[in-house]
């Protein structure tokens, strides 16, 4: 651990420690967000994240902690709708870079069927040939392209 850096804050998930560390940054209050630490994401099992913490150091938690009993309150029913408009422009033929919901680069393609699809190509001698699309599944949101 830092020297002088104490645990401001808890957070359930790293997006909710990310959002709280670039807030503080804003306002010139430089913090260590344990989150950035983390060996491997597992938005899908969350408990395996444990908790990231927040650290500011030891003489600015009161300018800290003042900043964050005065955050703006947040807009949710705007950002759902930009979120589900993001998420409705993506098309199934389109590969993906960043998750169309949040807009995060931790998004992977996994192929389903690959061992059937395979063994069909196989017995029938390479003529039938798997046309499957992947699911893509992102690991901070976890939005995968089955929902609609």
């Amino acid at each position: 651990m830092t020297s002088g850096y104490v645990t401001l804050i808890k957070c359930a998930d790293p997006g909710e420690a990310a959002f709280y560390a670039d807030f503080l940054a804003e306002h010139g209050i430089p913090t260590i967000n344990t989150s950035d630490n983390l060996k491997f994401r597992a938005a899908r099992y969350y408990c395996v994240n444990m908790h990231p913490e927040i650290r500011v150091h030891a003489h600015q938690v009161q300018d800290a902690l003042a900043l964050l009993r005065e955050l703006p309150e947040a807009n949710v029913d705007e950002m759902e709708r930009l979120a589900e408009l993001e998420a409705e422009s993506w098309t199934e033929n389109t590969p993906l870079q960043q998750c169309p919901l949040c807009g995060s680069e931790e998004i992977e393609a996994k192929v389903s069927g690959k061992l059937a699809g395979w063994l069909l190509w196989l017995f029938t001698l390479g003529i039938y040939k798997t046309e499957g699309q992947p699911l893509w599944i992102c690991r901070d949101c976890d939005w995968d392209s089955r929902r609609k």
